[in-house]
């Protein structure tokens, strides 16, 4: 858990110096959600996604304190990418249940 957070934390720090809030690179923090998947562990994927949008919030307030703006130009599109992220979390977090779920009885089971 403490690799990924790291890596997010790189990440949101690379994005701030870089000022990327309106680049692709910001379609690294779903990519980390997905890969946070493959530990096939869903308290994992939660933490993962919560500091994901955590990072992104915090782009989002530090664009506008550098440019000294009182609103986020364009909010729907930061709201969208919001809630993608989440959705990302949730589809991938269920998926490893699902995995997990069918392991647990696959284990159980005799092979023929």
């Amino acid at each position: 858990m403490q690799m990924i957070t790291l890596c997010l934390l790189r990440l949101t720090a690379v994005l701030a110096i870089d000022d990327a809030l309106v680049s692709p690179l910001v379609a690294l923090y779903p990519a980390l959600i997905v890969a946070s998947g493959l530990w096939f562990h869903v308290p994992l994927v939660a933490v993962t996604t919560a500091a994901s949008v955590v990072g992104y919030v915090y782009l989002l307030a530090e664009e506008c304190w550098r440019t000294g703006k009182t609103e986020v130009p364009q909010p729907h599109w930061h709201l969208m990418f919001l809630a993608a992220l989440v959705i990302v979390g949730f589809v991938v977090a269920y998926q490893v249940h699902r995995v997990r779920a069918l392991s647990r009885y696959y284990e159980r089971r005799p092979l023929p």
